[in-house]
């Protein structure tokens, strides 16, 4: 991974930690949105920003796209993020956590996801993962 992968996923960290998800702008999925802008310029998710407002608009969403892997697909993709099968630090990922196919940053050992609770840390291998995507420089 470059420095400047690690920056960004630095600084994304960060941001989730001291800001406040708000679904119509910083939820699961248009976070893992932002990081891959500030990595390759592109909006993946700007198709969906503002469909959200609350968890039941989320799953409509999720529902009429196929699910949170089969819209982060397109949209890393289409930003350029090429998909892997073996995710590692600085990959965007998505998993199942409970119910929910959540878009996350694989740290390695853990994966990050931004959830209305707060960024929680999961282990990377007790994970079902869905889907990764990397940034190639």
């Amino acid at each position: 991974m470059t420095s400047r992968i690690e920056s960004v996923l630095t600084a994304t960290l960060q941001d989730w930690r001291r800001s406040s998800f708000v679904w119509a702008t910083d939820n699961c999925l248009m976070s893992v949105g932002k990081y891959a802008f500030d990595l390759t310029g592109i909006d993946p998710c700007a198709e969906w920003a503002g469909s959200c407002h609350d968890e039941a608009s989320a799953i409509a969403v999720l529902e009429a796209h196929g699910g949170g892997a089969t819209i982060l697909g397109r949209a890393m993709t289409g930003a350029g993020l090429s998909p892997v099968s073996e995710q590692q630090r600085g990959d965007v990922v998505c998993a199942r956590v409970g119910n929910a196919e959540v878009g996350g940053l694989c740290l390695g050992v853990f994966s990050a996801f931004r959830m209305e609770r707060g960024v929680i840390e999961l282990r990377t291998g007790f994970l079902e993962i869905l889907g990764a995507w990397r940034c190639v420089d």
